[in-house]
């Protein structure tokens, strides 16, 4: 048998090295990866949590309300609880209060490309 030379087996050993150092990166960015992708998907139920909670302030308020429901209502009560919101201090959330065809009321909350919260009314007399 032929023995290998000093330099054949140091190339091996440092091949061996840098596999292994290229296989730890890998895993390293993987798990980084995951803790980003794990605190933006906690930011966006937080986020969700929060709207839910507006709109259901706002279907409470318009359930008191002695008056009959209006968009107009709708859109006041849905303005003035998200100043008292921490959504109502981004920038990114949007939201609105319109009459769809069937006759409710849609409020809904939206972040850039998602929809947050969303609830159908129904309009009727008193």
């Amino acid at each position: 048998m032929k023995r290998r030379s000093r330099i054949t087996c140091r190339g091996f050993l440092l091949l061996e090295i840098v596999a292994a150092i290229g296989i730890l990166t890998l895993i390293m960015a993987g798990v980084f990866a995951g803790i980003h992708l794990n605190e933006t998907m906690l930011q966006h139920c937080l986020e969700q949590q929060a709207a839910i909670g507006v709109l259901d302030n706002v279907v409470e308020r318009l359930a008191a309300a002695p008056d009959a429901i209006s968009p107009d209502a709708c859109r006041q009560a849905l303005e003035h609880e998200m100043q008292f919101s921490p959504l109502g201090r981004k920038r990114h959330i949007a939201y609105h209060c319109r009459a769809d065809t069937n006759g409710n009321l849609r409020c809904a909350i939206r972040d850039r490309n998602h929809l947050l919260a969303e609830v159908r009314i129904p309009i009727h007399e008193s």
